[in-house]
């Protein structure tokens, strides 16, 4: 049992970590205790709770080549690394409908999360604090300090695509696609974002869950369905290996830069694995020059339409450590994929026949805007699939072939490992009468009902009154006869 002083201890500790948000600027903090309610065994699914208002259905999920490429330099020597895929993303987990992405791992017969829980919240273990009475590890949740109406990026002129061209003369418009095309991504972490972490493998850990955060705003796409591959990474220590720079250590002139980048790569194409996308992450503030002064709100930059081109290269600015660029990164591949910005004509003069995006307003603030309007900030708009759609098929199978195949892993969902009962009992474990409401109903509408009694008292004497509350039923959750919940909506399995 933890003393007065010890809980006490704990209030100041968490006093002192939102003082210290308030006073460096940030937005505010908050201490969790996160809990385990359900897994199964080596599956990789599991329920988390992360607080009363908050409950992950976790699934394992991979987004690495089953081997990744390292590049590094010592003693000013170009280094190459081999990581196994599965040792970097074992712990990787998603829940699609929160949009969350996180490392789970058991360090001291604790549960530690490290990752993202929601579009604008990021979650890390603070295990200098004093654990909960049951023994859960302390965390904070801080908000991803994103600015999307103040966010710019660009897209860089470039002629007509001649492998568009040559595809449009090569493909067969009466072959299959694929119903999921992988798009093969290799990152290079620059000199100021890599000085985040102290080991490589934190570095891959992060990018993980930053390329998971995408995929699950990618998985809006069909025909094909589109996913990206993290297949290695470039870790930059020292300015000379970074000569397609412009700029300093806190500025980076972006046209220039990728413009450059885009002549650096064409020589190391190979040794990245022939990747269809290269993106960039960077630690510096971008800025463009497109007004004859230097604008530093520019967030990202990318080629219209560049996968599997000579112009194949995004930038995207991004604090190490806090996942404030992963809108970055999903905007901008999504510009390499096709995706032009909402409210856009068609790229006709980039690639011939692009539909372009004027039948979606960009005040609609949809991934391809800046324009934050609530929910659609993290959904592509109509035109955005029927861009991406255009240009992958335009792309072909030379582009669909994976040449790093991920690891497959049969997937297991919380809604088949747990009951309401269960849930209900996690949600109010102090509540003796706690009980689930079970009726066709209610589990038609895919919600989890627990029921308990609440005693008051009243003129001097004891009541008992009911109380009800409702959730989200976990995916796979049964709905009635051979129907289970897939994303709140109850139908066939």
């Amino acid at each position: 049992m933890m003393t007065f002083l010890g809980n006490y201890s704990v209030q100041i500790r968490a006093l002192l970590l939102l003082l210290a948000g308030v006073v460096a600027g940030l937005q505010e903090n908050m201490v969790v205790y996160p809990r385990l309610l359900e897994e199964r065994g080596d599956d990789g699914a599991m329920v988390v709770s992360i607080h009363d208002g908050l409950a992950l259905n976790l699934r394992k999920v991979s987004v690495t080549a089953p081997t990744l490429v390292v590049h590094e330099h010592e003693n000013g020597k170009p280094i190459v690394r081999f990581y196994r895929g599965d040792d970097i993303d074992r712990n990787l987990h998603e829940d699609e409908k929160q949009l969350a992405t996180v490392m789970v791992s058991i360090v001291n017969n604790a549960l530690h999360l490290e990752g993202v829980v929601g579009p604008r919240h990021r979650i890390s273990p603070a295990p200098e604090m004093e654990r909960s009475e049951e023994g859960h590890v302390a965390h904070v949740i801080h908000e991803i300090d994103e600015q999307p109406n103040d966010m710019f990026d660009g897209l860089v002129a470039n002629k007509t695509d001649k492998a568009s061209l040559l595809a449009e003369r090569q493909y067969n418009y009466y072959q299959t696609v694929p119903a999921e095309v992988t798009v093969e991504l290799f990152v290079i972490s620059d000199k100021i974002h890599q000085q985040r972490f102290t080991q490589t493998q934190r570095l891959l850990s992060y990018m993980c869950v930053m390329v998971n955060s995408a995929n699950l705003r990618l998985q809006d796409t069909s025909a094909p369905r589109i996913k990206l591959l993290l297949v290695g990474l470039e870790r930059v220590h020292n300015a000379w290996n970074e000569p397609y720079l412009k700029g300093d250590d806190k500025y980076m002139d972006d046209t220039a830069t990728i413009t450059n980048l885009v002549e650096h790569i064409k020589t190391r194409k190979h040794l990245y694995g022939d990747p269809d996308a290269v993106y960039l992450a960077t630690g510096r503030d971008m800025y463009a020059m497109d007004s004859g002064a230097p604008d530093t709100r520019r967030k990202g930059l990318a080629f219209v339409a560049g996968v599997c081109t000579e112009l194949f290269v995004a930038i995207g600015e991004d604090n190490a450590g806090s996942y404030d660029g992963m809108h970055a990164l999903t905007h901008e591949v999504a510009h390499l994929l096709g995706a032009a910005h909402d409210g856009d004509a068609p790229k006709t003069n980039i690639v011939p026949g692009h539909p372009g995006a004027l039948a979606c307003p960009f005040s609609q603030g949809y991934i391809m805007s800046y324009v934050n309007t609530g929910t659609n900030y993290h959904r592509f708009s109509p035109c955005s699939v029927v861009q991406i759609r255009y240009v992958m098929r335009l792309r072909g199978p030379l582009c669909w072939q994976v040449k790093s195949q991920g690891h497959k892993v049969d997937g297991y969902y919380p809604g088949m490992l747990v009951t309401p009962l269960n849930i209900c009992k996690y949600k109010f474990p102090r509540e003796q009468s706690v009980d689930a409401d079970t009726s066709l109903a209610v589990l038609k509408r895919c919600k989890v009902r627990c029921t308990y009694s609440k005693l008051r008292h009243l003129y001097g004497r004891a009541y008992k009154f009911p109380v009800q509350v409702e959730f989200e039923a976990p995916d796979h959750a049964r709905c009635g006869d051979r129907t289970v919940c897939i994303r709140g909506i109850c139908g066939l399995k």
